[in-house]
């Protein structure tokens, strides 16, 4: 089903016209599901995407059981914060690394408010409370303002949080972002670093590379490696094809992107942080909390065990029953 799901999204993304057929069916879809309690609603999603299988709620132990029991239960206030592409920035600041930061051109409260003809000759343009929603523009005379302004505004009228019931996008305030276009290499995409963070340690990393086109659209044919914390590539597939391991070279400050992302992952039971390295120098992506929506493909079957193992349920009871007091 997600693959046909994939295949779909990729041939009407082709064109505008079918990307407004994909952005309606998708609305549809996803209002259509509104009334169904979210435990149910996780049940649902588990069992289409794991072969019937059912979720474990009283001793989950795969990457996505777990991931769905924390999504759940796991309500630390802190993750609204840290989901908030805007106000996370203040977050990586108290963590003492503001230098990582992505230089910010502008913030805006709604897409009437942008003053376009102040902004840079080229700019990335996201909203702060959802995935997907990214304006890229290359080259003022020839950006596409009325294509971005469409999209800007389906983007701050969507309420992300009901996509894959993530509640901690419920309570963000709205915001568009505009930054510095973070670019690749004349032989590659952007790379993006995902690292895997258990409890503050990182035991696995994702490998992404080009997970957005020139508009700035997420792309469906993007590829990705698994690795351990030491940058060890590993034989599983976790939703994207692999590409060839020659293609990304460990970065000479790899160790320096490892303790960072483990001193932003700290206050978590399970999170994963991405970062960018461009020429040397460390960027923030973003932190995202639950992997896919908390929904993914891993294969071989035995990885969803061991992905799983370092998350913690634990951990993130007691965070619960001390009202997160150990992690604020």
């Amino acid at each position: 089903m997600n693959m046909i799901k994939s295949t779909l999204k990729k041939y009407l993304s082709r064109n505008k016209f079918g990307d407004d057929i994909w952005y309606w069916l998708h609305i549809i879809n996803v209002n259509s599901k509104r009334i169904i309690p979210d435990k149910k609603f996780f049940e649902i999603s588990y069992k289409k995407s794991h072969s019937k299988r059912k979720i474990n709620w009283d001793n989950p132990v795969t990457f996505d059981e777990k991931q769905l029991w924390l999504k759940l239960y796991y309500r630390n206030p802190l993750c609204i914060q840290c989901s908030d592409k805007y106000l996370a920035r203040e977050y990586v600041k108290k963590c003492g690394y503001g230098e990582i930061l992505n230089e910010l051109y502008a913030v805006y409260d709604s897409v009437d408010d942008i003053k376009w003809d102040s902004l840079p000759s080229r700019y990335y343009m996201k909203t702060n409370h959802m995935s997907g929603c990214n304006v890229r523009c290359n080259d003022t005379m020839t950006f596409d303002r009325k294509d971005a302004i469409k999209r800007l505004k389906r983007g701050m009228h969507h309420d992300y949080s009901i996509d894959s019931r993530e509640w901690n996008y419920k309570k963000i305030k709205r915001k568009i972002i505009v930054e510095k276009i973070i670019e690749g290499s004349k032989h590659l995409p952007l790379i993006d670093f995902r690292f895997l963070c258990y409890g503050g340690e990182c035991k696995f990393l994702f490998v992404d590379i080009g997970t957005a086109n020139d508009e700035g659209k997420h792309l469906e044919d993007a590829r990705r490696n698994v690795y351990d914390r030491n940058m060890n590539i590993l034989d599983v597939k976790v939703s994207r094809d692999t590409f060839p391991e020659y293609l990304v070279k460990k970065p000479e400050n790899y160790e320096e992107m490892v303790t960072c992302a483990e001193k932003l992952s700290g206050n978590f039971p399970f999170c994963r942080v991405d970062l960018y390295n461009v020429e040397g120098k460390i960027i923030f992506g973003e932190i995202t909390f639950f992997h896919s929506g908390g929904i993914s493909s891993i294969y071989p079957l035995e990885w969803e065990e061991i992905l799983g193992n370092d998350i913690s349920i634990d951990l993130a009871k007691k965070q619960i029953n001390s009202n997160y007091i150990d992690c604020m």
